[in-house]
C-alpha cells in the first residue's frame, strides 16, 4: 500500500498532458475528459506489475540506462554493495549514458522527468520499482542477455531475408545457440510472436504481420509481391559471422561483390567527390540487394550527375554490375546469390 502511494504522489507532479501519454503507451484508453487524479490512480495500479513485466523485454540499452540514472543520480540511497554492482556492470558493458536509450523507460513513465520554474530538468524515479530492479538484478540481467541477442538476430536476419518465418528464425537460434551456453534459451513461435510484437512498440528494426518478420523498409502492401518473387525458394544459411555483420548493416560491404564495385568507383570516379563515390557504391549496393533492374541502376548514375569518361569505362562498368548483380545477397532469393542459386 505504502508503494501505491508512492508511485501515486510521484505521477501526480506531472501535468496531465503527460499522464495522458505515460497512459497511451501502456495501451489504456485515457483521455482529457479524465480528470487528472483519476489518471494518476489508473496508472498506479498498474505501473508497478507492467515494469516487472517489461524488465522481461529489456535490451542492454534499457539495463545501462536505467542502472546509469541509479548511479548517478541516486547512489547514496541504496545499498552499497548494490550500486558496487552496478556499477562494474556498466564499466564491462563500457557504458556512456546517453537519453535517447531511455525513451522507452521515459514514454512508459519508469522514468519521469521534472521541469521546476526555473527550467532545470531532473529526472524522478519510483522508489518501489527501483528497489525491484535491484533486488532482482540477476535475473534482469539474464532476460536482457538472451533478448539483446535475440533483437540482434532478428536484425540480421530482416537485413539478409528482407522477409522471413519464426521457424527460420528458430532454426539459425538452435544452430548457433550451441556455440553459446547462455543462448540455449528455448524460443517457441508463441514467445518469438509476443517479442517481436513487443519489439514493434519502439522503433520497429523489423515488423511481424502474425506469419513473417518483415525488415521495414518493406511496406504492407510491397509484402505480396515479394512473397511472390521469393516463392518456394529455401532460405540461405547465414554464417555466424555474417549474422553479427548484418546485426548493423543492410549491406556486407567485407563481400568481393561489394569491393568490386568500391574498387571500379575508386578508378572511375565519374567526376565526383570521394564522399559522393562512397554514396553511389552504397546506394548501387542497396539497389543490386532488392533486384533493381539496369535501368534504375542508369537512373541512380544520372540523379548523381556520374559521367563515364568513354565507351571502354562504360563497357567495364556493365561487366561490374554483372558480377555483382549475380554474387549480391537478394531478398528475392532470401538471402542467397543468383549464383548460388543457379550453381
Amino acid at each position: 500500500m505504502e508503494d501505491m502511494k508512492t508511485i501515486t504522489l510521484n505521477l501526480q507532479l506531472l501535468k496531465k498532458e503527460q499522464l495522458i501519454n505515460i497512459a497511451k503507451a501502456h495501451q489504456i484508453n485515457i483521455s482529457n475528459k479524465h480528470a487528472k487524479k483519476e489518471i494518476a490512480e489508473t496508472l498506479t495500479e498498474i505501473l508497478f506489475a507492467n515494469f516487472m513485466i517489461d524488465t522481461h523485454f529489456f535490451l542492454l540499452t534499457d539495463l545501462f540506462f536505467y542502472a546509469s540514472v541509479i548511479v548517478n543520480y541516486f547512489k547514496d540511497w541504496y545499498n552499497k554493495e548494490k550500486i558496487d554492482l552496478l556499477q562494474d556492470l556498466l564499466q564491462n558493458g563500457k557504458y556512456t549514458i546517453d537519453h535517447e536509450d531511455g525513451q522507452m523507460l521515459f514514454d512508459k513513465g519508469y522514468l519521469v522527468l521534472l521541469t521546476d520554474k526555473n527550467k532545470e530538468e531532473r529526472i524522478m524515479m519510483h522508489s518501489p520499482l527501483t528497489e525491484y530492479f535491484l533486488n532482482n538484478i540477476f535475473e534482469i540481467v539474464e532476460h536482457c542477455l538472451i533478448k539483446d541477442k535475440t533483437n540482434d538476430y532478428l536484425i540480421a536476419l530482416a537485413n539478409i531475408y528482407g522477409c522471413f518465418s519464426i521457424e527460420q528464425f528458430l532454426k539459425i537460434w538452435g544452430l548457433y545457440g550451441k556455440e553459446d551456453d547462455w543462448m540455449k534459451f528455448q524460443w517457441t513461435d508463441e514467445k518469438i510472436a509476443e517479442f517481436c510484437t513487443r519489439m514493434q512498440e519502439r522503433e520497429p528494426h523489423y515488423w511481424y504481420n502474425g506469419q513473417y518478420i518483415i525488415h521495414p523498409m518493406i511496406k504492407e502492401e510491397e509484402l505480396d509481391e515479394l512473397l511472390e518473387q521469393t516463392g518456394n525458394k529455401p532460405y540461405y544459411m547465414p554464417t555466424h559471422s555474417e549474422i553479427q555483420v548484418y546485426t548493423d548493416n543492410l549491406i556486407d560491404k567485407s563481400t568481393k561483390a561489394y569491393q568490386k564495385m568500391a574498387s571500379y568507383f575508386k578508378k572511375h570516379k565519374g567526376g565526383l567527390k570521394p564522399q559522393a563515390i562512397r554514396d553511389l557504391t552504397s546506394t548501387i549496393a542497396q539497389a543490386l540487394k532488392f533486384n533493381s533492374k539496369p535501368d534504375d541502376i542508369m537512373k541512380i548514375l544520372n540523379s548523381m550527375d556520374y559521367k563515364f569518361k568513354n565507351e571502354k569505362d562504360r563497357e567495364a562498368f556493365n561487366e561490374m554490375i554483372d558480377y555483382c548483380s549475380n554474387n549480391t545477397r537478394k531478398w528475392v532469393h532470401r538471402g542467397a546469390t543468383t549464383k548460388e542459386l543457379l550453381a
